[in-house]
């Protein structure tokens, strides 16, 4: 297999991870969402100001939720996602709370052949960085969408996370996996679930990741011409990271955090990066 089929065995994923997820659940709430009782605020971890009249490129967006809530803080906003299904369930969302957000099918790399607008602003935050082969040309489709002054924001997991494991009902992770990996993807099974919903049942249990170190993500907006304005690393995740093995080793705090029970911060769960052009 090359990249192209590791990537449509991903595809096939996340189409029946969209019609799973915008069913709601904890992770996307969608139905409060839809009765206006969700915020218009993306839950990021950083303040990157007003976005009102501004243009938002908004990269892997899933089934639009957040792009959404872009688009009712007054941005001009496009959500791309390589998935059919979930580009189908973002624009009948958007059409259902009379927002103006646009959506497009796309694979990231292939972007620039299908869109010619720049943007004042492009975004992409969590589950991101680990479907993607090739973080330098990633980084140059950002830059090639951005305006000049604008910037590129981005939260994730941590890459230190993907160096650890839980055996089933364990409360504490073990070191398994190596920080520094040859590029190949690794193949991830699973029984059942999802991130949002682990419970739910799914028949797509393969799918192929690509472990990429904090240096590959930082690296390779610099070498796209991008100036770094931070880098953080925060000691919580976007989602409950050891779902798979033990629900109940992470709590979620009144933000929507996941945090270990004793709350210490023992180690990085999620970063971010904002760079200019």
């Amino acid at each position: 297999m090359d990249n192209k089929d590791y990537i449509s065995e991903n595809q096939k994923a996340w189409d029946e991870w969209a019609d799973i997820h915008i069913k709601g659940s904890l992770f996307y709430p969608v139905e409060q969402f839809k009765a206006g009782k969700q915020g218009w605020s993306p839950n990021i971890p950083d303040d990157i100001g007003p976005v009102a009249g501004k243009s938002i490129l908004h990269l892997q967006c899933h089934f639009g939720m957040d792009t959404i809530m872009w688009a009712g803080q007054g941005a001009h906003i496009t959500g791309v996602d390589f998935s059919e299904k979930a580009v189908s369930h973002a624009r009948a969302l958007n059409r259902e709370v009379g927002k103006n957000a646009e959506f497009i099918r796309s694979d990231i790399y292939r972007l620039p052949e299908i869109l010619e607008k720049q943007y004042d602003i492009v975004l992409t935050y969590y589950g991101t960085v680990v479907w993607l082969p090739d973080l330098p040309a990633w980084a140059k489709v950002i830059a090639h969408f951005l305006k000049p002054g604008g910037f590129f924001y981005i939260a994730d997991g941590h890459p230190f996370v993907n160096m650890l494991d839980m055996d089933k009902n364990s409360d504490k992770p073990k070191f398994v996996y190596p920080y520094f990996t040859s590029g190949n993807p690794e193949k991830i099974e699973s029984s059942t679930g999802t991130y949002a919903n682990p419970d739910a049942a799914t028949k797509n249990k393969v799918t192929y990741q690509w472990d990429h170190s904090l240096g590959d993500i930082v690296n390779s907006l610099i070498d796209a011409g991008l100036k770094i304005d931070f880098l953080h690393e925060f000691p919580f995740s976007f989602y409950n990271v050891f779902y798979y093995s033990n629900k109940d080793i992470l709590v979620r705090d009144s933000r929507g955090w996941w945090r270990f029970k004793d709350d210490v911060g023992h180690f990085p769960l999620m970063f971010s990066v904002k760079a200019k052009h």
